[in-house]
């Protein structure tokens, strides 16, 4: 298959824009059908361990139909593991070892050829499906101090900022498949389908809010870490039991300690079409919706909770109700135009006030940004620490300053350096949580906080 000298060309080309052009110059409707599916966000073929053949084929035969109709069949979820294993493996033999190699990634998703959806969009603009979601702005940029406070509409809608792990719920009338923010498929979550289902039988649904540990478990090691030392067990325990392997805990520790709080109920096209069709309705009909689905149970669910909502009339409600919110030790609170519709975006629609800390610390390390990712030769991640505690910084430089950081890095000239940074808590651990880049301190020579 010619298509496959087409993914090993992408593997060994390094700059984007070269990877476009391999795209466009080798373009089939094969090509395309293989990059659908590998990158489609929708799709999962939940395939944790493949089978090699006992033997190769000499030469590589097209097996794409094949191929395809096999990936329809997992994406259905309909066969078993075993079931699953023996079809790819019997494919698999069909080919030369170099295509197996390729149909193998194919079937977990990832090429490992360096190119992204945006990259792939670009050469085949709407190929491959979007996943995105809504995001918000602070109130105070902790950076700048930029305050938005006029792009407050009253009445605003408030409610709690929950510290948990944002789950996308997507129900098709059969089942519920979750999703994190990024568009990842959680396994972990099957005790909220039958929970989830009850809210409206047989019809198609999204659903956005958090999961988040609502009961202690000590079985949940980080959780009885940060727990016996005080800090926010919570959120330690809500992303460790949704991150987990599935069976880990028992079904009845994950309906009893991992609750899923929803803020948002979205129409089924209108986020699967990411805006373009579908009922596109103001959060405060969806919200009314929501409620209503809460309101009609004969009883409460036992691990799903939708959040609670206020109104605010002026500034001097938003920071009552935000003092309110860090005295009951909640991360903050959201705001909200209750006039907006739902956007795959950042937006000032949604603003979250919540409090941060700073520090002066010495870079420990630095990393190149992920492959395939705009911080591709560039700064990706910065280490920094004091000996007590250390914090990893994912960004808060613009692109010349991550480029002109890491050139210094490669030279040995960024290890040692004193930067400030922002960060929201620090854990059990001793590692700081949502740890920002602020600036370089040229005026410090020691790490300080404060």
């Amino acid at each position: 298959m010619k298509e496959f000298n087409t993914l090993s060309l992408l593997a060994n080309e390094a700059s984007k824009n070269g990877k476009e052009e391999i795209l466009r110059r080798n373009e089939t409707e094969t090509l395309k059908k293989l990059l659908w599916y590998t990158y489609n966000p929708y799709l999962t073929y939940r395939v944790q361990q493949l089978d090699e053949p006992m033997a190769y084929n000499v030469v590589q035969p097209d097996i794409s139909q094949e191929l395809f109709l096999l990936i329809d069949l997992l994406a259905k979820h309909t066969t078993t593991p075993t079931e699953a294993r023996g079809m790819i493996k019997r494919l698999l033999a069909k080919c030369t070892k170099d295509g197996a190699e390729w149909v193998a990634k194919v079937i977990k998703r990832d090429l490992k050829a360096g190119v992204s959806s945006s990259t792939i969009n670009k050469a085949f603009p709407n190929l491959i499906p979007v996943f995105d979601v809504m995001l918000a702005h602070p109130m105070v940029e902790p950076k700048s101090g930029e305050q938005h406070w006029g792009k407050v509409k009253y009445p605003a809608i408030v409610e709690i900022k929950f510290d948990g792990f944002r789950v996308i719920a997507i129900c098709d009338g059969e089942t519920v498949r979750f999703f994190s923010r990024e568009g990842l498929e959680i396994l972990t979550l099957d005790h909220l389908i039958p929970q989830i289902m009850q809210l409206r039988p047989g019809t198609k649904f999204v659903l956005d809010g958090e999961a988040i540990g609502i009961k202690y478990n000590p079985n949940c090691k980080t959780a009885k870490k940060n727990y016996d030392a005080g800090k926010n067990w919570q959120f330690a325990q809500g992303l460790s039991m949704a991150k987990s392997k599935q069976g880990t805990y028992p079904d009845k520790e994950m309906r009893d300690c991992l609750g899923y709080k929803v803020w948002d109920i979205i129409d089924y096209d209108y986020f699967l079409t990411q805006g373009a069709n579908g009922a596109c309705k103001p959060l405060k009909y969806r919200k009314t919706e929501l409620a209503g689905l809460f309101e009609r149970l004969d009883r409460p669910l036992p691990s799903i909770q939708m959040s609670v909502t206020r109104l605010a009339y002026n500034k001097e409600d938003i920071v009552r109700m935000f003092k309110e919110a860090v005295a009951a030790k909640e991360e903050g609170i959201m705001v909200k135009d209750k006039e907006d519709v739902y956007q795959f975006k950042r937006s000032y629609s949604n603003i979250k006030v919540k409090e941060f800390y700073t520090a002066d610390l010495r870079v420990e390390d630095c990393f190149e940004g992920t492959k395939g990712t705009k911080n591709e030769g560039s700064l990706g991640t910065m280490l920094v620490g004091d000996g007590t505690i250390s914090g990893k910084v994912m960004g808060g430089w613009g692109d010349d300053l991550g480029l002109d950081m890491w050139l210094r890095h490669k030279r040995g000239k960024m290890v040692g350096v004193i930067v400030e940074v922002i960060y929201k808590e620090i854990t059990a651990d001793n590692n700081m949580r949502h740890c920002v880049f602020v600036r370089e301190r040229f005026d410090k020579t020691e790490c300080s906080w404060g």
